[in-house]
């Protein structure tokens, strides 16, 4: 059984009810091919999952949330609305992601982690297992954070760090760095004031069933598999 949003609280429906795939469009939720869904999981409306997903059991995706194909995400675990996922992602039990995040292609987020609101994970970068990453923190890619390390607010980590269990305080960065994330996001950081542009140029996902909608944060909702964008120089 899934649950879906009823006006007034969540209602449970079976998934392999004929009913079920008119609630799902009802609501403008899409459900990729081959995914597997567990059992108490509840999505928000206008909610996108990729083909060949997995989603553990007691989940919750939230409103406008969209994960790329071939994603993991662990029972428990919790993401807020309008957030971005790419694809091959792995997030681990229990964690728990805010509003408006961007994760990239291929990240992985450990059992229990939290990532805050308008926190942007590069691609390929590994967060531990209970590690914090603070409100508008930016991390780069193929970078590694430890278990149990706090990343504080509005931080910025560059491209290829390894940060072991440590602790680093809100509006701090490592140097100036650009990030390409998968979700159709360039993130400049310049030092001396921490000022960020993200932006998004020429992006397209294919093939497009929609126009594709850009969070606050510059993130492109992904509604489809694959994520083809170019980016300005920074």
């Amino acid at each position: 059984m899934i649950y879906l949003w009823a006006g007034e609280g969540w209602k449970g429906f079976e998934i392999t009810a004929a009913e079920t795939t008119a609630e799902l469009e009802k609501r403008g939720i899409t459900i990729g091919a081959g995914t597997s869904i567990g059992a108490g999981t509840s999505i928000g409306n206008g909610a996108t999952i990729g083909d060949r997903a997995s989603i553990g059991v007691e989940a919750h995706i939230g409103n406008g949330t969209s994960t790329g194909s071939r994603t993991s995400i662990g029972a428990g675990t919790s993401i807020g609305n309008g957030t971005s996922i790419g694809v091959r992602t792995t997030i681990g039990d229990r964690a728990s992601i805010g509003d408006r995040a961007c994760i990239g292609n291929g990240a992985s987020i450990g059992v229990e982690a939290h990532i805050g609101v308008r926190t942007t994970i590069g691609s390929r970068t590994s967060i531990g297992v209970e590690a914090h990453i603070g409100n508008g923190a930016t991390i780069g890619s193929r970078t590694s954070i430890g278990n149990g390390a706090t990343i504080g607010n509005r931080t910025s980590i560059g491209n290829g760090t390894s940060i072991g269990e440590a602790s680093v305080g809100d509006t701090s960065a490592a140097r100036p760095f650009s990030i390409r994330t998968g979700c159709g996001v360039t993130s400049n950081v310049d030092l001396p004031d921490l000022r960020r542009s993200i932006t998004t140029k020429g992006a397209q996902a294919r093939p497009f069933q929609r126009k594709p909608k850009t969070g606050l944060n510059g993130c492109i909702w992904i509604v489809q598999n694959r994520v083809s964008a170019r980016y300005r120089k920074i």
